[in-house]
């Protein structure tokens, strides 16, 4: 299961509780949807990390990938709850590959940016594999 940041908690947070005319393009400190990339991540990550200082794969072929807003969608009808919607690839691991992911980021850049929502998850990633998240597999609630 995956977590919402500190960051994304408390725009959620200023947008309901500060706003004097909320309307639908302003959400808190992000004036439109932002960009999303996943991240994969070899540290935990934790709720005051950006996407500047979360340790990510090290695989020479690796980069973040994106999955904006078109990629997600309501959990079984349950509120609150988002998956992903479709298969999310990154690029496979060429020779001398040798990483252990621990978890997954979602962040607002394709480098740097801010910490969106983090969770763990498992992988050995070896010259060959393509790691990737399949359908339905990654789960975000707001806690």
């Amino acid at each position: 299961m995956a977590q919402a940041s500190n960051f994304l908690e408390t725009e959620l947070l200023a947008c309901l509780l500060q706003s004097t005319n909320p309307a639908p393009t302003v959400f808190g400190g992000l004036q439109t949807p932002p960009n999303i990339y996943v991240a994969l991540t070899t540290v935990a990550v934790t709720d005051t990390d950006t996407g500047s200082t979360i340790t990510e794969a090290a695989y020479s072929e690796y980069q973040r990938v994106q999955a904006g807003t078109g990629r997600w969608q309501l959990r079984g009808g349950t509120a609150g709850s988002f998956e992903n919607m479709d298969l999310l690839g990154f690029p496979l691991a060429g020779s001398g590959a040798n990483d252990t992911v621990i978890g997954f980021a979602l962040v607002d850049a394709l480098t740097a940016g801010r910490v969106l929502v983090y969770g763990t998850c498992s992988l050995s990633i070896t010259q060959g594999i393509t790691p990737q998240f399949q359908v339905s597999s990654i789960v975000i609630n707001l806690d």
